[in-house]
């Protein structure tokens, strides 16, 4: 029979979100070894398991009919959820945001003019909160960061332009 520690540091020599999969009557069950019964996507499973590593990563189990899936997640969602929505479930943080930002424009909208504000605050606030969750994703801060500094790296170095006097 495997254990659940030769399983766990298979999966962390991976890297993250990248499913392994186990026969099931390999292992013995989750719960009896210290995970804990958790939520996530829905993809078929019968259950979902996690295990809180002490530096806060997370190993997430599903459990299927005979087999597991197993991967690792850089935070978990009971210890650092926003950050769990931010690196290891980026759609939910894309939809977290705009949701929240949509439904806090279509309020502001709707006190400023009650006729029309609603409609062009759930407009203005959909696509603000789109901005917003897609620039602070992980992938596209850093993205974001070296486009800032190359430009901040142009702009000091000397201008090859020659200006000539055109009179």
């Amino acid at each position: 029979m495997l254990s659940w520690v030769s399983i766990i540091n298979e999966v962390l020599r991976r890297p993250p979100h990248e499913d392994i999969t186990i026969p099931e009557g390999l292992l013995p069950d989750p719960e009896i070894v210290g995970f804990i019964k958790t939520i996530g996507e829905p993809q078929g499973e019968i259950a979902q398991y996690e295990l809180t590593l002490h530096d806060g990563r997370r190993i997430h189990v599903r459990r299927f009919r005979g087999f597991y899936k197993v991967h690792w997640d850089y935070f978990s969602p009971l210890r650092d959820p926003i950050n769990h929505l931010r690196y290891d479930a980026p759609h939910w943080w894309v939809l977290s945001i705009t949701s929240l930002s949509s439904a806090l424009g279509a309020l502001i909208g709707h006190l400023i003019d009650k006729e029309k504000g609603a409609f062009y605050g759930l407009i203005a606030g959909h696509f603000a909160g789109l901005f917003i969750s897609y620039i602070t994703l992980p992938s596209m801060t850093i993205q974001l960061r070296h486009r800032l500094i190359k430009l901040i790296e142009s702009s000091l170095t000397p201008s090859k332009v020659i200006f000539q006097d055109r009179s």
